[in-house]
């Protein structure tokens, strides 16, 4: 079952080659870099448990609100060349920035997850309540999502992309829904 509304060619792709292997449900949130929109696809997400895999996939703009970055393929490659310019751009989308902070402010910043985190971690916490099968494993993942290894239901797998999915295919083959934490850090 496909979900989603003007998919990109990768995207189609991307289904296309998860469906040959097993059905999947994909979910597409083209705006990746609204949160609401990722909450709403995430909330939207567990209506589909049932069926079977599920994959979520978010369409983002690389280093959106930095203009040197934005949409450019450099935006992992390295820091600004104009930081003063690139902390402007960033004002533009925070409401009321400050231009200093304090190193308080810094530590308290610091301990922050990334808004996306946060839901995910939260979205994650309400299946595992709801469905006694779903099985976290985290790839050194799991902190940044306010979840915490118990070895029983969510397991750190450690730096193991490849091992994770691999715990997660047996998990499944054996009746459990199994959701693999895992995405890329810049």
């Amino acid at each position: 079952m496909y979900i989603w509304t003007d998919a990109t060619p990768l995207q189609i792709t991307m289904s296309i080659f998860l469906v040959l292997f097993v059905v999947w449900t994909v979910l597409v949130v083209n705006d990746g870099n609204d949160y609401q929109r990722v909450w709403k696809a995430l909330t939207h997400a567990r209506s589909y448990i049932e069926l079977g895999p599920i994959a979520v996939l978010l369409q983002t703009t690389k280093g959106l609100g930095i203009k040197e970055f934005e949409g450019q393929p450099q935006s992992h490659a390295g820091p600004p060349l104009d930081y003063e310019t690139a902390l402007n751009d960033l004002k533009t989308h925070i409401p009321n920035a400050k231009t200093t902070v304090t190193d308080e402010e810094a530590g308290v910043f610091l301990k922050r997850r990334h808004p996306f985190c946060e839901i995910l971690g939260s979205v994650i916490k309400e299946v595992l309540d709801e469905n006694p099968l779903t099985v976290v494993l985290g790839v050194d993942t799991l902190d940044d999502h306010n979840l915490v290894a118990d070895g029983r239901r969510i397991i750190d797998c450690g730096i193991a992309e490849q091992n994770a999915v691999s715990m997660a295919s047996a998990l499944a083959l054996d009746g459990y829904k199994p959701i693999v934490l895992t995405y890329a850090r810049s």
